[in-house]
């Protein structure tokens, strides 16, 4: 019994240390979408797409290696489900020189980073040096 545990351990490990596969989300206002102000007036804003947290970042699952799936599976039921950063309770935003998107969260007292070139999501909790945001509610330039 014993010497098939340890392959089994083993594999179930491997199954967690797999980092998944990441890609940049793309927002570009659809044809026909919502727009604000309406016409006659000249559209300034379009909606472009949604965004709640590090999942955005995540490519879509590919089936290909049914292994690996079993395995990331039999993971999940044993360990759990990871732990992903999503906005909480969003206040304001504003995209910076750079292209991130920053969001304002009042849940996580927190400036939510979306880095598309990283691809990453990034979490700012203080002020200052040992200062942590207390209630965070807009951001500007």
């Amino acid at each position: 019994m014993n010497s098939y545990l340890a392959p089994l351990v083993f594999l179930l490990l491997t199954a967690c240390a797999i980092k998944p596969d990441t890609m940049t989300p793309v927002f570009e206002p659809t044809q026909g979408g919502p727009i604000w102000p309406l016409p006659p007036e000249t559209a300034r804003y379009g909606y472009a797409g949604t965004l709640i947290g590090e999942r955005d970042f995540l490519a879509p699952e590919k089936t290909a290696n049914k292994a690996k799936n079993v395995f990331a599976w039999i993971a999940g039921i044993v360990f759990g489900e990871p732990k992903y950063m999503e906005l909480q309770r969003p206040v304001s935003g504003m995209v910076d020189g750079a292209g991130r998107i920053l969001v304002v969260d009042a849940g996580h007292q927190a400036v939510l980073v979306f880095d598309m070139a990283a691809q990453q999501l990034l979490k700012w909790s203080y002020v200052a040096k040992g200062e942590k945001f207390v209630m965070p509610f807009c951001c500007t330039r």
